[in-house]
């Protein structure tokens, strides 16, 4: 599936004062597969490092980092990049996942000033969570771009659509009625599937919303499990977990404070106070 991202991404390629990539954005967005795709369509070769699987190259860096600290020409020699066949010059290099190695934030910092003419592009998301150890932000050191769930042109395209896209980019709305129908239609349907490109894309290739909705389920769990992984209060994981399952139901009118339902009288504070089965709200 096409991403609009990837204009982004080759403006960059060819920026003469680019920076280390950052590419930002929630789980399942589609991070690693542009960055991914985006190396094997500019570059002759592409070194992936995902920090969430303990590959040899994973290792290597961070033994790297033990012992020579964060010099970034060791770590890029370790990733892969041997200055032969993989040159700076047509290669980029991903550093999937880096939240999981929160020194690698700081890697990117001397890469930048140390290694300027090497591609390096990487992913992450829960940043914030991240850099909650004391790890600095790279400030002023990378160039960051933010990945969002498909837009409704992007599942147009992906459905096919090539027609109704083309009027609506180009602002024919002399031929708006002809395509109206059709513009209805995939509308439903991608309110009904959102935006993520898994669920979507299971959707078009079966049609079938069934299949879609397990895949929502499925990132929705992977979602909840994250509260676990980087949250160590066990009270506040409880209370995040409760607020993330009846946020959606809560979504309709606001109290005066602007935070939930002005008809059931719930506030901030009173939310944690509920039992856990959110549904009984609105039973």
């Amino acid at each position: 599936m096409k991403r609009t991202i990837f204009s982004a991404l080759q403006s960059w390629k060819k920026f003469p004062y680019r920076k280390p990539l950052l590419l930002v954005g929630a789980r399942q967005t589609g991070k690693s597969w542009i960055l991914k795709e985006f190396g094997q369509k500019e570059f002759e070769y592409c070194i992936v490092i995902d920090f969430e699987e303990d590959s040899e190259e994973a290792r290597k860096i961070n033994s790297v980092i033990s012992s020579d600290g964060l010099h970034a020409s060791k770590i890029l020699e370790a990733a892969g990049l041997d200055g032969t066949l993989r040159r700076p010059d047509n290669t980029l290099v991903i550093f999937d996942e880096i939240q999981r190695n929160p020194r690698m934030f700081t890697c990117l910092k001397y890469i930048s000033e140390k290694r300027p003419d090497v591609y390096v592009a990487s992913s992450g998301s829960l940043m914030g969570l991240a850099l909650k150890s004391g790890t600095r932000a790279p400030v002023g050191c990378v160039d960051v771009e933010y990945m969002f769930p498909m837009t409704f042109y992007e599942f147009l395209e992906a459905a096919n659509e090539t027609e109704a896209l083309f009027i609506l980019r180009n602002g024919l709305w002399e031929r708006y009625e002809k395509i109206s129908k059709v513009l209805e239609y995939r509308l439903r349907q991608y309110i009904a599937v959102g935006g993520m490109p898994k669920p979507l894309s299971i959707f078009l290739e079966t049609n079938d919303l069934r299949y879609a909705r397990k895949e929502q389920n499925n990132i929705l769990s992977i979602y909840e499990q994250d509260f676990n992984v980087h949250l160590e209060d066990v009270e506040l994981t409880e209370k995040i977990r409760y607020a993330w399952r009846v946020a959606c139901t809560l979504s309709g009118e606001r109290n005066e404070s602007g935070i939930f339902l002005k008809k059931y009288q719930i506030s901030e504070q009173m939310i944690f106070m509920l039992p856990f089965n959110g549904s009984k709200i609105l039973a």
